[in-house]
Order: C-alpha cells, then sequence, then structure tokens
C-alpha cells in the first residue's frame, strides 16, 4: 500500500503495475512456501508416524497461497481509495466464505471447514482480478528485490505485533479459568469472547476508514509538515466518527449482545460497556500508530505494541482478580488510555 500510494499519487502508473506484480510474486513465494512446509514438515511437528499430511491441512496451506493473490488486488483497491470495489470485493469474500462454509460442513462434514477456505479464496482471487480489470494499472510481474525485502520486514514486524496481543489474550482467557474454576471457567471466557466479538465488529468501521484513506495518505506524504497536516485530518474524522457509534453501541449493547448470543450473559454487557470506553482512545492511538508503520518506523511500532501488550496482560491479571469478569473490560479500557499517550 505504501508503495502504491506514493506511486499513484504522482501519476506513475507503470511503477504501481510493478509494485502490484512484485507483491503477487512475494505473495504466491510465501504461499509456496507454506504449501511445500505442510508437506514436508507434517510428520516432524505432528505425528512421527505420519506419512503425508491430511489434505485438510493442504487445504489450508493452498487458501493462504491465494490469500496472497486477492490481498496484492485489494492493496491497489485501498490505495486507489475504489470504495466500491473494496467493498464489493469485501462482500463477495464474506458472502460466498459464508456460502462454502455452510455446504461443505453439511456435506463433508468437520472436514468441510477446511475446504471452504479454498474455495472462498479461489473465488476472492478470481473476483478480485476481474474488478481490477479496469483499475487503469497495467499489472506486470516482476521480481523486485527491494520489495520483498521491505515486505518481509513490515509483515514480520506486525506478525511479532500480533504474536504479543495473543499472549496476551491468551493469559486474558488462562485467567478467567483460573478465576472462574472447573465450573465457571469456560462461561466466563464466552462472555468475554462474546464482548471482544462484537466490539471488533463495529470498530472495524473505523479502522476501515483509516486503512482506506488515511493510511496510504501518510505513506505518500512528502515531509513532516504534510504527514503532520494529514495526521490531524484523520485525527478529525475518528473524533467526529467514533463517539457517536460509541454511544449509540451503548445504548443498545445489552439487546445486541442478548440478541446475537443469549440473555443469560449479562457479564458480556458489562465488558462491552468498558471496552467501548477503551475504544474512543484506542481509534485516536491509531492514528498516531499508522505513520509508525507506515513511514518506516517499526522498532518504535514494536515498542508501543509491545508496551499495549504487557499493560493488557499485567491490569487482566490483577483486577480480574479483584473485580471479577469485568476487571477485564477494566483493563481494556485502561490499556488502550495507555497506549494513546504512549
Amino acid at each position: 500500500v505504501t508503495r502504491l500510494a506514493r506511486d499513484l499519487l504522482y501519476g506513475k502508473r507503470d511503477d504501481a503495475g510493478r509494485a502490484v506484480g512484485a507483491s503477487l510474486i512475494f505473495g504466491t513465494a510465501l504461499g509456496v512456501v507454506a504449501v511445500v512446509a505442510a508437506w514436508w514438515c507434517y510428520p516432524h511437528l505432528v505425528s512421527e508416524a505420519a506419512r503425508r499430511p491430511d489434505p485438510e491441512l493442504l487445504c489450508l496451506a493452498f487458501a493462504s497461497l491465494l490469500g496472497m493473490i486477492g490481498g496484492a488486488y485489494s492493496a491497489l483497491f485501498t490505495a486507489q481509495a475504489t470504495v466500491r470495489r473494496v467493498t464489493l470485493l469485501a462482500g463477495i469474500t464474506a458472502v460466498t466464505g459464508t456460502a462454502f462454509h455452510v455446504a461443505f460442513l453439511y456435506t463433508a462434514g468437520v472436514p468441510g471447514q477446511f475446504y471452504a477456505p479454498l474455495a472462498t479464496g479461489l473465488t476472492t482471487s478470481a473476483a478480485a482480478i476481474w474488478l481490477a480489470r479496469d483499475s487503469g494499472i497495467r499489472v506486470r510481474l516482476r521480481w523486485d528485490g527491494d520489495f520483498a525485502r521491505e515486505a518481509f520486514r513490515v509483515g514480520a514486524a506486525s506478525l511479532i505485533a500480533g504474536a504479543f496481543m495473543q499472549a496476551s489474550l491468551t493469559t486474558v482467557r488462562i485467567t478467567l479459568d483460573h478465576v472462574g474454576g472447573a465450573a465457571h471457567g469456560t462461561m466466563l471466557n464466552g462472555q468475554y469472547q462474546a464482548a471482544l466479538t462484537v466490539g471488533s465488529r463495529y470498530f472495524a468501521v473505523v479502522t476501515s476508514g483509516l486503512g482506506m484513506y488515511f493510511f496510504p495518505r501518510y505513506a505518500a506524504a512528502q515531509g513532516a509538515a504534510e504527514l503532520e497536516t494529514e495526521i490531524w485530518s484523520a485525527a478529525s474524522f475518528v473524533l467526529r466518527l467514533a463517539p457517536p457509534i460509541v454511544l449509540g453501541m451503548l445504548a443498545v449493547r445489552g439487546p445486541l449482545i442478548h440478541l446475537l448470543y443469549t440473555d443469560r450473559i449479562d457479564g458480556a454487557v458489562d465488558i462491552l460497556g468498558y471496552q467501548l470506553a477503551g475504544d474512543i482512545a484506542k481509534s485516536v492511538a491509531w492514528v498516531y500508530a499508522g505513520p509508525l508503520v507506515f513511514r518506516g518506523d517499526l522498532r518504535a511500532f514494536l515498542i508501543t505494541e509491545s508496551i499495549a501488550a504487557a499493560s493488557l496482560t499485567g491490569l487482566s491479571v490483577i483486577l480480574i482478580h479483584a473485580f471479577g469478569l469485568v476487571g477485564s473490560g477494566m483493563a481494556y479500557a485502561a490499556t488502550y488510555l495507555l497506549y494513546m499517550f504512549v
């Protein structure tokens, strides 16, 4: 997205086509590595007695390859800020993904959940290529070593940051299991997961706006003054959009949780209230975290993400033991307030 945004801003369509081609080659190479790893490493990682991996594992590996292809075109649509194409591609992915999961689970049972991503990837990749036919960009398939190194560096930083946060969430779940015991641990975790799921869905409205429009402009900004202008524009957008969405979610969070899940998980309603408060700080923080990634300051990005993960871990353990389930929501709100200032 960084390369594409710069190239498109200055009318360098040939360079943009080479960037898309380089990302396709790089992504395909990673996908091939995933397939080979699934085939050769499976007996050593899973079972010494296994001669070859299950077909389901290979389906997931091939699905990851197709996901790289679809992702390259999705990045092009994002850099072009073509909302219609991005929305249409997301809709196709959601609809076909749901349809394939239902169909394969019904016809093949549990293994169907592994076949569905492969079918979805095939459909989404074909749709992305079709949608890109009138984008004005001619894709040029050439290996670009500089692009590959930068993509790997940014991807590795994102992967590490994601691992930090996943480890933190795992600690929260273990703590809830410990506090709830054998009788209530699963129930507490279910309520926590319900609150997280609902919160992440509505928050996508804010992240989509930042990712589709403002972050590419961060990448294309020439100089500190122009970048500062874009950051202030993004902050203004977030502060206009996030508060009314949060207030609306606060008003309907109870009926929404009960509608989507059950009326017996009032704890999720309480957690979501604290999470909504934290999401205002989180949305502002993302405005300032964006330049760290899109301007290449990955060390600072990893430092801020590790601080957030450590804060969420420590506060969750302390507050869950002190206040029970609702302590996880308190820890979330406090963490993202700290994250915003960091």
